[in-house]
């Protein structure tokens, strides 16, 4: 068996349940003291590296290294990446706004995919916007780029803002130590698992495909060990995921992180628009949304993605997500949009998605 990050004990601190009077600062000066790394980071950086690197009143900007981990089966940055990044920077755009004694909770997030990120990018970057912040809700949209400045998706975030009952200490008045975790951390280690091969991916249909990793006669690939999923149950036009409720996907606030959620939400889609797919097609992701319903207990139980498709055509395909808890009570819903590329290898890699490129006879 695979070891994978999610294995091995948790990495970082919860610094607002450890220090709950960092809510009498503002959001804006909780934002500075991370950025002076005062405040030790949460686990979700020692996984992934994302990293606020810039912020103002209303704006942030967060980094996301491209590393092995998140690359698909067939080598490509997935939509999933660009949200998990997002939803971070629209959140802290719209924090960066607020008073002390304010927390918010992500509501929906929605992406509109403009082109696949470049493989040889070394960071995804989104930079984040408030729109508008309200007593009880706040929207906030965000460009996301690779680190070569092609726009890669649009995304928009509506967030709840929520008051902080009861008395709180002060907050600390020097810089919290950061743990000593010896490096090199998981973001920073090669990554494990393999892409598939195109002559596999040229002649054999998406669902053999599906059911080759089910059945383990298919090798994990990198995302897969990154989310820790495992495939439970795969049909035509559906598939049964699920990933552990870790720590490791929580934020310094030891909430699960809705990026995490939108970043399964989309692996699920695209494995079940492959089960529909003949060999030598490819596609690509045209929009993603997702509805957060309850906040996740990070338990290490299992969540469970259940995705299919409810429409299939020559060129489009929609597909529906249901994400539960392993109380069985809905965490998430999401749905997705994907254009179906006719006779064009996962090789060829059109660059904007609407387009083939100029030598491609089809």
């Amino acid at each position: 068996m695979v070891r994978v990050p999610v294995d091995e004990p948790v990495q970082g601190r919860f610094a607002y349940l450890e220090y709950p009077g960092i809510l009498e600062l503002s959001g804006f000066e909780q934002m500075q003291r991370f950025r002076r790394r005062d405040l030790p980071y949460g686990p979700l950086w020692y996984l992934t590296g994302l990293d606020l690197v810039e912020f103002g009143i209303g704006s942030a900007t967060f980094r996301l290294p491209v590393t092995g981990w998140l690359k698909s089966a067939a080598g490509l940055i997935t939509g999933g990446a660009l949200a998990f990044v997002a939803d971070g920077a629209l959140a802290s755009a719209i924090l960066s706004t607020l008073p002390s004694r304010k927390v918010l909770a992500t509501s929906d997030l929605s992406l509109d995919f403009i082109r696949a990120a470049d493989v040889d990018s070394d960071a995804i970057i989104a930079r984040g916007r408030v729109i508008e912040v309200g007593r009880s809700q706040a929207l906030s949209e965000a460009t996301v780029e690779d680190s070569t400045g092609h726009l890669l998706a649009h995304a928009t975030s509506r967030c709840i803002v929520t008051d902080v009952p009861g008395d709180l200490p002060d907050p600390p008045d020097a810089p919290v130590p950061w743990p000593d975790h010896p490096g090199p951390y998981p973001f920073e280690r090669p990554a494990v698992g393999e892409f598939v091969a195109e002559e596999v991916w040229d002649s054999t249909n998406g669902i053999d495909i599906q059911r080759a990793w089910q059945q383990g006669r298919l090798a994990r690939t990198p995302l897969s060990n990154l989310l820790k999923a495992e495939l439970h149950s795969v049909d035509a036009g559906s598939i049964v995921l699920a990933m552990p409720a870790s720590p490791w996907f929580c934020n310094t606030g030891g909430a699960f992180y809705g990026g995490a959620l939108a970043l399964f939400a989309d692996y699920a889609v695209h494995g079940a628009i492959q089960t529909t797919t003949p060999s030598a097609m490819s596609w690509a992701t045209l929009d993603l949304r997702i509805r957060f319903v309850r906040p996740i207990i990070p338990d290490g139980r299992p969540l469970l993605a259940r995705a299919r498709v409810v429409h299939r055509g020559r060129r489009l395909a929609v597909a529906w997500v249901e994400i539960v808890t392993a109380d069985q009570k809905v965490a998430a819903l999401a749905d997705a949009s994907a254009m179906l590329l006719q006779r064009m290898p996962w090789h060829i890699r059109a660059a904007p998605i609407d387009e083939r490129p100029p030598d491609h006879p089809g």
